[in-house]
């Protein structure tokens, strides 16, 4: 690019432009496209900013949501964008580790939870998540271990009950 001021300039006014309009996967292509082209991760924010602007209720901010999840869904980048925040994240693999909780780190799936657009939604959220290893979920029937349910409760009841959600918070809030 010759002018990279002038390219970043035109690349923010096309997204500013798209962005003011109802959103669909024109507006989702634009945003993904500006991400990309000025590496800048931080458009996501704008975006669910500029279109919760106009909601009114709730539900329209949860089907905003809902939207941006479809349209990007598939894009690694909007994926790397929801992040569990590493204090979480330790805190998880702590409780598990002092506790005797067998546990295994959730590998590269097409998958999700909700997780990540609470995070980011209103003024944002902590959250992390623990899931069962399965297969075939959303079929009538789902192939999975006794036991690995049993452990993903036993996570979350060792996670609440010792409060290391609390140590969480207040790990974050103190910026450690």
């Amino acid at each position: 690019v010759l002018d990279e001021t002038r390219y970043k300039e035109t690349v923010e006014e096309i997204f500013e432009y798209y962005v003011q309009k109802d959103f669909a996967d024109d507006v989702a292509k634009v945003v993904l496209f500006t991400v990309a082209a000025l590496k800048d991760s931080s458009y996501f924010d704008k975006t669910i900013k500029a279109l919760f602007k106009n909601a009114k209720i709730v539900d329209d901010k949860i089907e905003i949501i809902l939207k941006l999840n479809n349209a990007f869904s598939k894009n690694a980048e909007w994926q790397k964008y929801f992040v569990t925040r590493p204090q979480m994240f330790d805190a998880l693999k702590r409780c598990a580790k002092e506790n005797g909780i067998r546990w295994q780190l959730r590998q590269g799936t097409r998958g999700r939870t909700d997780a990540g657009e609470i995070h980011r939604a209103g003024d944002g959220a902590i959250t992390g998540g623990i899931s069962v290893p399965c297969r075939y979920i959303h079929s009538p029937v789902t192939a999975t271990s006794k036991e690995d349910i049993i452990c993903a409760f036993e996570l979350a009841d060792a996670f609440l009950r010792q409060k290391y959600f609390e140590r969480v918070l207040e790990a974050v809030c103190s910026g450690k």
